[in-house]
């Protein structure tokens, strides 16, 4: 069976609060820019930009707005186009009929 190891990614100071836990406990490889578990696989890597910048996060949101707008633009540019010829359309045949 293979695991796969996925690290923990932490800021500088969360970095440090781990260094000082392990330590004490042999068999950690402890670098500048993680640490290694006994075992040899990658149980921390410190974050390069400092904290949330850069982020995923919220890039969604802002894609699903844009894309809303543009939409609604569409079916603003649409209903202008149109909106004549149903006008017309409606005044000539619905209201010819009307007694």
């Amino acid at each position: 069976m293979t695991t796969t190891n996925i690290p923990a990614v932490v800021n500088e100071e969360e970095f440090e609060v781990a260094v000082e836990a392990v330590s004490a406990n042999d068999g950690w490889l402890i670098g500048s820019d993680g640490i290694v578990d006994p075992d040899g696989n990658i149980a921390l890597l410190v974050s390069d930009d400092g904290g949330d910048k850069g982020s995923e996060a919220g890039h969604g949101l802002v894609e699903w707005l844009a894309l809303t707008g543009l939409v609604a633009t569409g079916v603003l540019a649409a209903f202008r186009i149109f909106a004549p010829i149903f006008i017309a359309a409606f005044q000539s045949h619905i209201v010819a009929a009307l007694p």
